[in-house]
């Protein structure tokens, strides 16, 4: 991936007199592989922070993660959105979640190419949240969508858990 921007780089360097509007989108080129890099790796950092409990270093990494993508590619940027999200959820914080949720999943929806497991794992998220909020019909049409996308992902965990809270859910009142 780095080698691609270097060489990218190199060449604009060698063509800037010649054609500095080719030399341009050439370092524009090598300037997103370079954000698509930092991002993953921040992510990545993030995930290993989140992985040993270290919550606010998971929230700075994938903050930064997001930051440096946004712009440039809409579902990665959700999807740094989304993690936010599941950690202020994993750490009690609903009102800081909730946001960050429907910002992911604004984008997701918009995104012609999102994938169905992607939109799926925004769902997941703000269903719990949902749930947890009383707000048991939000809830229930989240986990139903979810449980659809899982399936067409082939995603059996993801399913059978959206039956279980499904299940665990209050009937809706008549």
């Amino acid at each position: 991936m780095l080698q691609k921007a270097g060489q990218l780089m190199a060449q604009a360097r060698e063509s800037r007199f010649a054609d500095p509007d080719g030399a341009m989108r050439q370092l524009e080129e090598a300037a997103s592989i370079c954000r698509q890099g930092l991002s993953a790796t921040l992510a990545a950092m993030g995930q290993i922070d989140r992985d040993a409990g270290r919550v606010e270093q998971a929230l700075a990494r994938y903050a930064q993660a997001a930051a440096a993508i946004r712009g440039a590619d809409r579902g990665r940027y959700a999807h740094h959105i989304r993690h936010i999200a599941d950690i202020h959820l994993d750490a009690n914080r609903p009102d800081l979640a909730r946001p960050r949720f429907e910002e992911a999943l604004a984008i997701y929806r918009a995104e012609p190419g999102t994938s169905p497991l992607d939109l799926a794992n925004a769902i997941r998220g703000y269903a719990i949240l949902t749930a947890a909020a009383g707000e048991t019909e939000a809830s229930r049409a989240l986990w139903t969508e979810a449980k659809a996308l899982y399936e067409s992902a082939g995603v059996t965990a993801g399913s059978e858990e959206c039956e279980r809270r499904l299940a665990a859910l209050p009937a809706s009142a008549p």
